[in-house]
């Protein structure tokens, strides 16, 4: 297995079993943790306030969930501060086509397996540093993303929200999605939000507001739904035709909404309802898909989840040396600047980062 990390378009190509060596001679000069500050004077336009993460603190570990054929379908978990280190554990039972996760308080894993769109979709859950699941949510038409609030209850979105394939009902599939919701350490539903749309993405504010990134008439447009706490009745953010086609969502600690436009390969920050955004950031990516951010709210970390696809046909190749920019990646950004820092790619077969999360996970941000 090979590791690649490109810390500012200089690629530095790392065996683990070299890893000691590899480590003295990083590239452009950087710690060996493979983190830097934020560069100092950002240009305004990309510019927000930031915090540095104070180094030599605890361990903290990135998810990321790799989408693939079944045969090597997993989540992979890396120390965040020595990602040369490459992987340190691996989740693999009962992992299929992983979209979404989710890391709790607790570092319990929340999987959303996109299996086949044909009700059979689930979402399988995993203790600390456990490789089976202890629990599973069952029935999705596509389970494409799953959060957790602060008191346990669960959201799963699913993007067609019947049990009818998209075979049997067309394109038209994605006009019944419903966000699940579960009681806390339970799979008893208490309440289904229905969209005509399909759900892409979760995120929550801390007074418990849920924020439901979704799309309409089958993908054409990207927007987002603010929840009341415990609510059914939800309001529309963005202002229309804003965002062609919607990925990952989240709140900063400034209640700044953050959205990925997957076409775009750009993350909308918001600051005002039914405004445009206030700041773009660039991925460097031709199409962004999901992100998370650091403890801190350092770094933001996307994924590029690069077709073709590999559900049809595992032996296509899916490494980047040729057709868009950085597929088949993770990046790593600065959030105060919006600088590209790192480029995370390892090429095995089957190798499309999907989901990405952090633990510990950023705090869910104010209300937007």
């Amino acid at each position: 297995m090979t590791v690649e990390l490109r810390a500012n378009g200089k690629a530095t190509s790392l065996r683990l079993a070299l890893l000691a060596l590899a480590l003295s001679a990083a590239a452009c000069g950087q710690e060996a943790s493979g983190f830097t500050a934020p560069a100092a004077g950002s240009p305004a336009s990309n510019a927000a306030p930031s915090k540095i993460a104070p180094r030599g603190a605890d361990v903290s570990y990135l998810y990321v969930a790799y989408d693939g054929n079944p045969q090597n379908a997993q989540v992979d978990v890396l120390r965040r501060n020595d990602l040369p280190q490459g992987v340190v554990r691996k989740i693999r039972k009962h992992v299929q086509y992983p979209d979404g996760i989710f890391v709790d308080s607790a570092d319990t894993l929340y999987v959303a397996n996109g299996i086949d769109s044909g009700g059979h979709d689930t979402v399988t859950v995993y203790k600390a540093g456990a490789r089976e699941p202890f629990r599973t949510y069952r029935g999705f038409c596509y389970a494409g993303d799953v959060l957790v609030g602060p008191d346990g209850t669960v959201y799963i979105a699913d993007g067609c929200g019947t049990t009818e394939s998209p075979r049997a009902r067309g394109e038209n599939c994605i006009d019944n999605g419903a966000v699940h919701v579960f009681a806390p350490n339970s799979t008893k539903q208490i309440r289904v939000l229905r969209f005509k749309g399909g759900p892409v993405s979760l995120t929550l504010d801390n007074d418990n507001h849920l924020y439901v990134g979704y799309e309409n008439a089958c993908g054409d447009k990207g927007q987002v739904r603010r929840y009341p706490a415990g609510g059914s009745k939800g309001v529309d953010l963005l202002p229309p035709k804003t965002i062609f086609s919607i990925g990952g969502i989240a709140l900063d600690t400034r209640g700044n909404l953050l959205a990925v436009d997957k076409g775009r390969g750009a993350i909308d920050v918001f600051s005002a309802e039914h405004e445009p955004p206030s700041r773009i950031i660039g991925t460097g990516q031709t199409y962004s898909y999901r992100l998370a951010f650091d403890e801190r709210e350092n770094r933001l970390y996307v994924t590029f989840p690069y077709l073709p696809d590999v559900r049809r046909d595992p032996n296509e190749r899916r490494d980047a040396g040729s057709g868009p920019k950085r597929a088949n990646t993770l990046v790593v950004i600065d959030y105060a600047s919006g600088k590209l820092l790192y480029t995370l790619r390892r090429i095995v077969p089957g190798w499309v980062p999907s989901g990405v999360a952090v633990f510990p996970a950023a705090p869910f941000g104010h209300k937007f």
